[in-house]
């Protein structure tokens, strides 16, 4: 390794390891050093085309929903239920990403040094997203949490919430970059909540979602923890789009 190459790699560790402080200390500010250091701006999302959201656990169930291989048929009979098919339920979406404050207040320069490293790294960014359908606003979102506090992750769900997960259409989804910041990702929500009041919105149609099914020759069951594999495939709230077609583009 030459002189020039040592330090390159010197500077590279040193940055990776500001980047993980950067994350550690961000989740473990108190409410007041994160009002002070942080805030929510509105995130641009490119991906306003037909995407999907995934509530999984089973890499297996994945690979083989997206496998190019076999056909929608097959996948049909042996690897998952089609729910709302055809029902296009309309959702709006909320992008926001988490930034460093123009005057930030945490006393540590060195954590304010880091944290805004982390977030600065393209690789690690902030970003939170949810939808609801397009019948309900903001504000029924944070009746929501009042009502029943922070969402679990997926990982954290009950057995009876995971299986009303499964059967129904949910009125919100949450997509999240890092699930261990979401309590920080809350608390900024609720203290710009009037603000989100006029944030613009993206439009989708959700197209179907899928669960994996309970019973197949394909999968051990107690391996593959069928209630807990779900994908929602939405696609842009725009006329003359078919769903059978985009779940065939997609699969």
């Amino acid at each position: 390794m030459t002189i020039d190459q040592s330090s390159d790699h010197v500077r590279i560790t040193k940055r990776n390891q500001s980047i993980r402080n950067g994350f550690s200390k961000l989740k473990n500010l108190n409410e007041i050093e994160l009002y002070g250091t942080v805030c929510l701006v509105p995130y641009v999302d490119k991906n306003i085309k037909g995407h999907i959201i995934k509530s999984c656990q089973s890499y297996k169930f994945l690979a083989t929903v997206f496998d190019p291989r076999t056909s929608i048929d097959f996948k049909k009979d042996e690897v998952f239920d089609i729910v709302n098919d055809g029902g296009n339920i309309g959702f709006k979406r909320i992008s926001l990403q988490m930034k460093i404050k123009d005057y930030p207040t945490l006393g540590n320069k060195q954590d304010l040094e880091d944290i805004r490293l982390y977030l600065k790294s393209s690789e690690q960014i902030e970003i939170i997203q949810i939808y609801m359908k397009d019948n309900l606003q903001i504000s029924d979102f944070f009746n929501y949490l009042n009502k029943f506090g922070i969402p679990y992750s997926d990982y954290e769900l009950n057995k009876k919430t995971m299986q009303k997960t499964r059967d129904d259409i949910p009125n919100f989804l949450i997509s999240t970059s890092h699930k261990s910041n979401l309590p920080n990702m809350i608390k900024l929500l609720r203290f710009y909540s009037e603000s989100l009041k006029i944030q613009s919105n993206d439009y989708f149609k959700l197209a179907c979602k899928i669960n994996q099914k309970l019973k197949s020759n394909l999968f051990k069951i107690n391996d593959s923890n069928p209630q807990r594999n779900i994908v929602y495939f939405f696609e842009p709230n725009e006329p003359g789009a078919t769903t059978i077609n985009k779940l065939n583009e997609e699969l």
